[in-house]
């Protein structure tokens, strides 16, 4: 009870000063705000062809399955390539594994991450079935992803290879 009395008793004696001291608040003047039109030009947006949209779909579609593999290739339709690796090409990965089942692929991703090791995955056909590789990179330098390979040959003590990465 006594400190809210002290409490109530603090505040009278900070404000009821503040209401009789005769200081006058600045005045403060505000330019009106001059009205202007503003006209907007909406740029016309050409029609759509309907038979080159119908087109470029049929020619996608020529080139996967049923599945969105692709028919060159055997990678679903914008996912990354792995090819033999090459001292020609222009960038790399390095295939850590290859898994028949996404359950099996995901694990493997779920450990590597607990040691901070990036990832990502690929899904092809390889002899009518599916497989999922389980990559890190792209690299552009190839002294780059022969050091990686050989850090991670040693961090993860097993083998992994070095692919080309093409998209």
């Amino acid at each position: 009870m006594i400190p809210a009395i002290f409490c109530v008793v603090g505040l009278f004696v900070i404000f009821v000063p503040m209401l009789f001291d005769g200081h006058e608040l600045p005045s403060v003047s505000v330019d009106p705000i001059e009205h202007r039109e503003v006209n907007v030009k909406f740029n016309k947006i050409s029609k759509i062809d309907r038979a080159q949209i119908r087109a470029g779909r049929e020619k996608v579609l020529e080139q996967v399955d049923e599945e969105g593999f692709l028919l060159d290739g055997g990678v679903r339709l914008g996912e990354p390539k792995l090819l033999a690796d090459s001292e020609e090409a222009s960038s790399w990965a390095i295939l850590l594994g290859t898994y028949e089942t996404e359950e099996e692929a995901q694990r493997y991703r779920d450990s590597l991450e607990l040691k901070d090791v990036q990832t990502w995955v690929s899904t092809r056909k390889r002899n009518n079935s599916i497989v999922i590789d389980v990559a890190t990179g792209p690299y552009v330098e190839r002294a780059t992803v022969e050091a990686q390979r050989v850090y991670l040959t040693k961090f993860l003590e097993q083998e992994v290879e070095i692919v080309v990465f093409t998209l």
